[in-house]
Order: C-alpha cells, then structure tokens, then sequence
C-alpha cells in the first residue's frame, strides 16, 4: 500500500509494529493532503473556456432571463465585492455568459430569478456549465 509492502505474517512469529504503523501513517498523511485547484478548459460558442476543476464558487449578477424554450438559464455577468464598501459590487470585465453561449443555469430550472439578481455559482467541472441551486428565506 503507497509504496510499502509488509512482510508477511506466519504463524508462530511475532506481529511487527511496522506492518502495522507504516500503511496506517500513508494513509494519514494522504488524509492531509489537499490537492491545488487545476484549471481545464472546454469549448463552447467558437472560444475556450476556462474553469477551475475545484469547484471554486464565484458571484455573479444575472443579466438577462431565459425565454420559454430557455427556462431555467440565464446571462450573467461576474461581479466582486468592493473592498470597504460593504453592499457594493463590481463588474468583473470580460467576464459574462449569454444565452446563447455559456448561460447560467439553475439546478431546479427555477425560472422566477429576476434580472439584477446576485447568485453565487460554481462551474460544473465534467459539463462545464455556470450552476447553482437558488435558495431564498
């Protein structure tokens, strides 16, 4: 196991500690091991888009709302909270989805968000797609 292979056990002999300790701390020092966020990329709407594979949450501000036939999805722009202004938010330029390429899409394909709306979203790292699940109290 990682790289180590424990004697084998015959009857008669004494249990080494080693046998014991050495795959149990391989597996405590894998426990503590937090990989870094690599970045992928897909294609989609003639360009490359990046996207973090960690799942790293971002913010966005929903631009504009899906018809009928797009329910559920929406275009966003990317927005970051403004250091000592609490409340206050600004664009992300270059940053942004449309409808027609690499919309926001909502896991319940709620379709009440309304534009101006603050969400904050992952993007999915096996369809690429903006995501979240909307809740409101």
């Amino acid at each position: 196991m990682f790289g180590y292979t424990a004697p084998k056990a015959r009857p008669g002999r004494k249990l080494q500690a080693g046998s014991i300790n050495r795959p149990a701390e391989a597996v405590e020092r894998q426990s503590r091991s937090r990989p870094g966020g690599a970045l992928s990329q897909i294609q989609a709407a003639g360009s490359g888009l990046t996207y973090s594979t960690s799942r790293r949450k971002w913010l966005i501000r929903i631009t504009a709302v899906g018809t009928s036939t797009q329910s559920g999805s929406y275009s966003w722009q990317a927005i970051y909270p403004v250091p000592g202004t609490p409340g206050t938010y600004a664009d992300l330029a270059g940053w942004t989805g449309s409808l027609g390429g690499d919309a926001f899409f909502e896991d319940n394909g709620t379709s009440t968000l309304t534009v101006g709306t603050r969400v904050e979203v992952y993007r999915e790292w096996y369809s690429g797609q903006v995501r979240a699940q909307f809740a409101k109290c």
